[in-house]
């Protein structure tokens, strides 16, 4: 089947500027610097697999505060305001520059630009009001302070579509123009994401568990997980106490297991693997794919994401600052499916090498060279 992506050109977001990234294979491995733009790559083919989507521009900007993981009211307007660059400024009255990416590929939308400012006014009595009221003379206390998201998309088969929300602090979000909606018609292609953390997050195991029973691909997890731990031999959801459902695994010789029981690499493992099987055919993005595998267990079963990658055609985007990451990835016969891209600081911005799996293989597993 035809790769989702092919090129991706970010123009402007967040800090990168000109960036390509090109001739994408299914597998792509992110690695170089810190603060070499890896994250902000993920964060801009998030922002692409549904462009139109309020939820989805909110969720990328607030990905990379943790204060989330605590129950408590947090700003969604300031993170969503640092996506758009702004040299170096931060300033109420200067406005932000737009958000330029496209790509190329098997997807619907070939480009976007998106432009935000800030506003203030009065939120619409009603939800499904679209008059929105700003300027008016209304007390102090009722003013709110929001944003004005404008997003201009290009879809490969149709005249460009624009949308426009009015976002506000811990309000509902409002439309004056015809919504999109959430998880509605516009969207690119099928994506998933996998945090550091997630393997952490009992709900999203339970959730990601729930979706592959949906699908019947179980037993496809089931095999995955076998490649890090010969015992399993089934998984299975239960509430004992009739309340929190609670994932098991049937382990030879022993029985079920909570999966708390478990270590935090096999949980890792789990989720990457519960990931892929939910996502068939479309896009599987993973920040630090290292985390919690340990390293003995890196190359045998990174051997088989690719593997599993092919087998539920998904494409992959991993981020690593780990050499035996890079080395389980291209050492295999699976190479061909492999690219890898170094990333690092330079004098004009980010720079970008690209490298083939086959010529990855002979640096790393050839000649132990170090391409980092």
């Amino acid at each position: 089947m035809p790769l989702p992506l092919t090129n991706l050109h970010i123009g402007d977001f967040r800090g990168v500027t000109n960036l390509d990234i090109e001739d994408i294979k299914r597998v792509n491995v992110l690695f170089g610097d810190n603060n070499a733009g890896k994250t902000t790559i993920l964060e801009a083919i998030s922002i692409l697999s549904n462009p139109l989507d309020w939820s989805n521009w909110i969720g990328v900007a607030q990905s990379r505060d943790l204060s989330l993981l605590t129950p408590r009211k947090v700003s969604r307007i300031e993170p969503l305001m640092w996506l758009f660059p702004h040299a170096g400024i931060a300033c109420d009255n200067i406005p932000l520059s737009p958000i330029n990416l496209s790509c190329s590929g098997a997807t619907r939308v070939h480009s976007l630009t998106a432009r935000i400012s800030e506003v203030h006014g009065s939120v619409p009595e009603s939800p499904n009001s679209t008059r929105f009221l700003r300027e008016i003379d209304v007390p102090a206390s009722e003013v709110r302070t929001g944003a004005e998201l404008t997003v201009t998309t290009l879809p490969a088969w149709q005249n460009e579509t624009t949308a426009t929300a009015f976002l506000w602090e811990f309000e509902e979000i409002h439309w004056e123009y015809e919504p999109i909606e959430r998880g509605g018609v516009m969207t690119n292609f099928v994506l998933s994401t996998i945090s550091p953390l997630d393997h952490l997050a009992g709900r999203t195991i339970i959730r990601l568990i729930s979706q592959a029973k949906m699908k019947d691909s179980i037993n496809s997890v089931v095999e995955i997980l076998q490649h890090f731990d010969e015992g399993v031999v089934g998984l299975e959801v239960w509430a004992p106490t009739g309340f929190q459902p609670t994932l098991y695994v049937n382990y030879r010789d022993v029985g079920l297991m909570p999966v708390t029981a478990f270590g935090d690499g096999f949980r890792r493992a789990l989720v990457i693997a519960l990931t892929i099987v939910v996502t068939a055919g479309g896009v599987v993005l993973i920040e630090e794919v290292e985390t919690a595998i340990h390293k003995d267990m890196i190359k045998h079963f990174f051997a088989w994401v690719v593997f599993a990658c092919r087998e539920f055609d998904v494409q992959l985007f991993v981020t690593t600052h780990s050499l035996e990451a890079v080395d389980a990835f291209v050492c295999g016969e699976t190479n061909q499916d492999v690219a890898g891209y170094k990333l690092a600081r330079g004098n004009y911005g980010i720079e970008i090498q690209r490298f083939g799996g086959e010529m990855l293989h002979k640096l790393r597993c050839n000649r132990g060279i170090d391409p980092t």
